[in-house]
């Protein structure tokens, strides 16, 4: 299913890395995600939660493990945000 050499994780984190652009911005993808999933599971029962189902089939139960497969398979994308231009110290001096 996967292929990577250099790690014994699947997906492979540096694959993982290449997607998203950072360890931070990785970790706070994934367990945000991890979060929405495992919250929908627990109100599969009750009222609707608002979020989506994992979109992948996967053989783990963790939600960590199907974010990180779901961010792999492109089915969750990271959202960019672009930094607001920097006043320039030159001009308040």
């Amino acid at each position: 299913m996967f292929d990577s050499e250099n790690s014994m994780m699947e997906p492979p984190i540096e694959t993982l890395l290449d997607i998203v652009g950072s360890k931070f911005a990785l970790v706070v993808l994934a367990a945000d995600r991890a979060r929405q999933i495992s919250e929908y599971s627990n109100k599969l029962s009750g009222s609707s939660s608002g979020y989506l189902p994992a979109q992948i089939t996967s053989m783990s139960g963790k939600p960590l493990t199907m974010a990180l497969e779901e961010i792999f398979e492109g089915k969750v994308i990271p959202e960019i945000e672009q930094d607001a231009p920097e006043a320039d110290d030159s001009e308040s001096a």
